[in-house]
């Protein structure tokens, strides 16, 4: 709580830039990494902090106290590591393994995503319109994204990429909260490379015997 009460003048200095710009700018960025921030839901054997959550939304509040955008881009990437944590060890290594602030954002798609399996991995495509921090994360987590058999829908999966291997188009024009940057990205015959993590039993069990998402 004292690092992000200590931030709140520098983020705040940089608050009117950074809705200008409409993505945070690198001095916030470089603020809360040196501070440890974006390490509050990091697992501890990466270097992250083991607090309540609680604590965590007091921290992530003062750091909106700064800048409201900064704040958003701290939650989405606390929030994100829910996702995360489905990934494979060997997954977790390579995102935190050398880089415990390493930025994650997550991103789902109402409609219109789509994997299928190639040898060796997997292929995705789709649009996913609402990616805060796109331009600002070193990991793009692509939610529940339909895996495709045959024509029919079999599971979902949650792949891991970097933000360059997509599209991102620049269309957060907002009148407030622009600086999150919440652009959208287009994912277009990427191959997955990056341990996907495919919910095939649970994804029936969560949207149905009949394996429909209701992102369609």
């Amino acid at each position: 709580m004292n690092r992000a009460h200590e931030l709140v003048p520098l983020l705040r200095s940089h608050a009117d830039r950074t809705e200008e710009e409409r993505d945070v700018v690198p001095e916030n960025m470089r603020a809360l990494r040196e501070s440890g921030l974006l390490r509050l839901t990091v697992p501890p054997r990466f270097g992250g902090h083991d607090l309540s959550v609680r604590t965590q939304v007091e921290v992530l509040s003062g750091i909106g106290r700064g800048c409201a955008s900064t704040g958003w881009i701290a939650a989405n990437h606390a929030a994100s590591m829910d996702f995360a944590l489905l990934l494979s060890e060997e997954g977790l290594q390579e995102v935190f393994g050398e880089n415990p602030d390493a930025v994650l954002l997550s991103a789902a798609s109402p409609q219109g995503t789509r994997a299928h399996r190639v040898d060796g991995g997997l292929v995705v495509n789709g649009r996913f319109p609402y990616a805060s921090g796109c331009r600002v994360s070193d990991w793009a987590l692509l939610v529940a994204v339909p895996l495709i058999e045959g024509g029919e829908q079999v599971g979902v999966v949650d792949a891991l990429v970097r933000p360059e291997e997509l599209l991102i188009e620049d269309t957060w024009f907002m009148a407030g909260l622009a600086g999150t940057g919440t652009h959208a990205m287009t994912a277009t015959d990427v191959f997955m490379l990056h341990h996907p993590v495919i919910l095939e039993d649970y994804s029936r069990a969560l949207f149905g015997l009949d394996g429909i998402s209701p992102w369609h």
